[in-house]
């Protein structure tokens, strides 16, 4: 659930996730939406990150939002996740703006973490504001991301 994460298949399910790899591969994104969506996974937040990864995958962004917003509730350990992935939801819906002030707050919350940076580049870029941009993902590669849209980004210029 991070900016610029577009891919429906993680390469690597932990261990109580293993059973949807199938699926997924499979392009039966639905069902492992379906699944994730049961009971046993409801306060499971690597599930529920998952889930909204891919409901904005198959192009649910209100449905990612609240999945994502639920995700959060779920532990501290998995707020940072759940919000760029929120940010993401916004910049793909038109809401960079919203995007850009959440990740302003996940980069004083989390001042190390290189993705807070990096959504806020995404934020700026689709607000049009390139050279903000430009510093922000700078800024993200100092925080130590390994991130290539911010390397592509800075190798066009």
């Amino acid at each position: 659930g991070t900016v610029g994460h577009a891919g429906p298949v993680p390469v690597d399910l932990p261990g109580h996730l293993r059973h949807l790899r199938e699926l997924l591969v499979a392009g039966r994104t639905a069902d492992a939406i379906a699944i994730l969506a049961e009971d046993e996974h409801a306060s499971d937040p690597i599930a529920q990150l998952l889930r909204a990864d891919l409901l904005l995958f198959s192009d649910r962004p209100d449905d990612a939002l609240a999945v994502f917003d639920h995700a959060a509730t779920l532990g501290p350990a998995h707020v940072l996740a759940a919000s760029l992935g929120k940010a993401t939801v916004l910049v793909r819906s038109g809401r960079a703006a919203e995007a850009r002030a959440l990740c302003d707050a996940l980069v004083r919350d989390h001042p190390g973490a290189s993705e807070p940076h990096e959504g806020r580049a995404q934020a700026l870029l689709a607000l049009g504001r390139g050279d903000e941009a430009d510093a922000a993902f700078r800024q993200a590669l100092a925080a130590g991301a390994q991130r290539s849209h911010a390397h592509v980004r800075l190798a066009r210029d």
